[in-house]
């Protein structure tokens, strides 16, 4: 049962890794909410203490690992929310000089 645990700790604490990925290439995360993002986010931190109170490594390497990742999630929405805001500010204030 222990390599169950371990297996399922590896793929969960990369299932977040492809979207992660396609974040940073495509340099978009329009797609992504703010609310996924924040419970995807609390329910590893959850997972994380529940583990630890357990002493449950699969569990602890799992959800530390997914809790890490939906952080990652969260610093490349806000950085790229702040460039296309900051961008498409710029696009207004420039077309609006045009009239």
């Amino acid at each position: 049962m222990f390599i169950i645990g371990i297996s399922a700790a590896f793929v969960d604490a990369i299932k977040t890794a492809p979207q992660l990925y396609k974040s940073y290439m495509t340099k978009t995360t329009k797609d992504l909410s703010w609310s996924t993002l924040f419970l995807s986010s609390t329910s590893g931190l959850l997972w994380f203490l529940y583990g630890y109170s357990q002493i449950d490594i699969p569990i602890i390497i799992s959800a530390s690992f997914y809790f890490l990742s939906n952080l990652l999630l969260v610093y490349v929405k806000q950085s790229h929310d702040e460039h296309t805001n900051t961008y498409t500010n710029k696009m207004d204030k420039a077309s609006s000089t045009d009239d």
